[in-house]
Formats: structure tokens, C-alpha cells, sequence
């Protein structure tokens, strides 16, 4: 099954899939509100209350790259397969 550029093995349950990309989506969402928050600040935009000061770019680049870190692994199939526990990291 092919989504995006990703390809799960063929036996992958159908409920994993949807889970897997219901959470991309939340945190896809989050990443457009970070791209769309550095694009303000680029422009211009101050908050009001809470400033981070000069900090605001190096925290806006630090969330970006973790938020695509993460969305890439959660989308990335790459435990499916993996092999399973073996017997001597098992416990019994």
C-alpha cells in the first residue's frame, strides 16, 4: 500500500494506518502554526505578554526540526519490519 512517498508491507492492519496518519495530521497542524509563527516573526510580529527576545529563533528552529523529526517518525513505517523480540531479551 502506497501513501504519500511511503510504502507499509502488505499485511499492515488497516487501523494502524489510520492511527498513523491521524497523528501526522495533529502534528502536521502544529508544524504549519510554527512555520506560520516564524513567518510572523520574520515580518515583524510581536506577542504580547510573553516574549522569548532574542531566543524566538533559535526555539522556532529547534520545534521545526524536531516536529518533521517526529511526523517523519510516525509516518515511517520502519518497525513494522523489524524483527520481533528475541528469545533472550524476553523475559520467562
Amino acid at each position: 500500500m502506497h501513501i504519500l512517498f511511503f510504502t507499509y508491507p502488505a499485511k499492515v492492519n488497516a487501523l494502524f494506518i489510520l492511527v498513523s496518519f491521524a497523528t501526522s495530521g495533529i502534528h502536521l497542524s502544529f508544524q504549519m502554526v510554527v512555520v506560520a509563527a516564524l513567518i510572523a516573526r520574520v515580518r515583524g510580529w510581536r506577542s504580547k505578554g510573553f516574549d522569548l527576545g532574542r531566543w524566538a529563533y533559535p526555539v522556532y528552529l529547534v520545534a521545526i526540526v524536531y516536529g518533521v523529526g517526529m511526523l517523519v517518525n510516525i509516518v515511517y513505517p520502519g518497525a513494522l519490519s523489524s524483527p520481533g523480540p528475541s528469545s533472550s531479551t524476553t523475559a520467562g
